[in-house]
């Protein structure tokens, strides 16, 4: 099944992948994930969610004296979940492909049990941390890009431990492991916690190789990134085999500066031009989406932002 962390702010761009997860042909279920009984909302969580086959959940409801926040709540959601396949995604991380036939079923997955997807970024992990676990040197065949934990997928039967582990160096993440694994670069947080903990333990993973593809907007001034493109691990699988004429097909699109939030998108993005004030489009032209995604896909999630801005605007508290 499909994991989510949501809540106040959460819970509207992960309507929106939840409702692009239905697209895709996928009727896997999908757990939501709030911190506490301050972000479960009863008419979002009671009578809308469970139309699109998705529920709440209260993390604080499993863990005595819960301290945990922000970064640490996705590696214990996912630990909590009752899935044991488990495909993790941020609230802002739209899936494209159906999980069931194009991840689940597919290698590099069926082999490995985890598959972790590349950030922008050069990794930074201090050699310390290699002193830390008892491995000493930093082992060669590492990747030499950091990770993205935007989304996740992870066979829990299979990676228990690594999951265990990856959630006590959360837990001690923001005082200890973070500073560690990232040394305080862009994004740091638990995005390194998952293929480290598999690392330490030898256990088996993937790390998706083809880099991640910037989506941009131009204000009338500048470029600013709008959204990552992940792309499918088993078309990644084939072109490493040496098929260079696989197509790689995106996967997701982490769509994080603006998030696909109808309550406040407006007042996030950069929606017009500061030159001409003329309407901008935030992933690229549509030829452009085409080429990558095969449909103009900002059009689809605007048509989704109107729809669930229309139903849910005296629904969702944040809003």
């Amino acid at each position: 099944g499909v994991v989510i962390v949501g809540g106040g702010e959460y819970f509207g761009p992960a309507i929106i992948g939840i409702h692009m997860l239905r697209r895709s042909g996928s009727d896997l279920p999908v757990q939501v994930f709030v911190a506490d009984q301050s972000e479960y909302e009863d008419e979002l969580c009671k009578d809308y969610l469970p139309k699109l086959g998705a529920e709440c959940l209260i993390l604080s409801d499993f863990v005595q004296d819960f301290k945990v926040t922000h970064y640490q709540l996705k590696s214990l959601a996912m630990l909590l979940s009752s899935f044991e396949h488990v495909l993790y995604l941020d609230s802002d991380s739209i899936p494209l492909l159906n999980p069931e036939t194009e991840l689940f079923a597919t290698e590099p997955y069926t082999s490995a049990g985890l598959v972790i997807w590349p950030d922008f970024w050069i990794s930074t992990e201090s050699p310390s941390f290699y002193d830390v676990v008892g491995i000493g040197t930093m082992p060669p065949s590492l990747p030499k890009s950091s990770s993205e934990a935007g989304q996740l997928l992870i066979n829990k039967r299979k990676h228990l431990k690594t999951l265990l582990l990856a959630n006590y160096y959360n837990i001690y993440g923001p005082d200890f492991y973070y500073p560690l694994l990232s040394q305080g670069a862009l994004g740091q947080g638990d995005k390194e916690t998952f293929m480290a903990a598999a690392m330490v333990l030898n256990s088996s993973y993937y790390r998706v190789k083809t880099g991640v593809k910037s989506l941009e907007r131009n204000t009338g001034y500048e470029d600013k990134g709008s959204a990552m493109v992940q792309f499918s691990p088993s078309d990644d699988l084939n072109r490493q085999d040496g098929d260079k004429s696989t197509k790689l097909r995106a996967a997701f699109v982490h769509a994080n500066t603006p998030k696909m939030n109808a309550g406040h998108l407006v007042d996030e993005g950069d929606l017009v031009s500061i030159v001409d004030q003329k309407p901008l489009r935030l992933w690229g032209s549509r030829d452009e989406q085409i080429e990558t995604f095969g449909l103009d896909l900002e059009k689809t999630i605007w048509e989704l932002i109107v729809q669930n801005g229309c139903e849910l605007a005296d629904v969702i508290r944040e809003w």
